[in-house]
C-alpha cells in the first residue's frame, strides 16, 4: 500500500479495526449475526478515530 510506506499494512491499527468493521457488517447482512449491539459498533468507530490520530501524531511530532 502507497499510503503506509513506514510500516507493513499488517501493522496498522487502522486497517485492522476497518476489516473487523467490515467482517461484522458482513456477517450482520448475511444473517449469521442477529442483531450486532449498538455497543460494539461505537467501540469500532471510537478505535478507529484513535488510531487514525495516533498515526497523525506520530507522523507530526509537533502536533499534541
Amino acid at each position: 500500500m502507497s499510503v503506509i510506506a513506514d510500516k507493513d499494512w499488517w501493522k496498522s491499527k487502522t486497517v485492522w479495526t476497518s476489516v473487523i468493521a467490515t467482517a461484522v457488517g458482513i456477517l450482520q447482512a448475511a444473517g449469521v449475526v442477529e442483531a450486532v449491539p449498538e455497543v460494539v459498533w461505537t467501540v469500532l468507530a471510537s478505535f478507529g478515530l484513535y488510531s487514525v490520530r495516533d498515526a497523525v501524531g506520530k507522523s507530526n511530532p509537533e502536533v499534541k
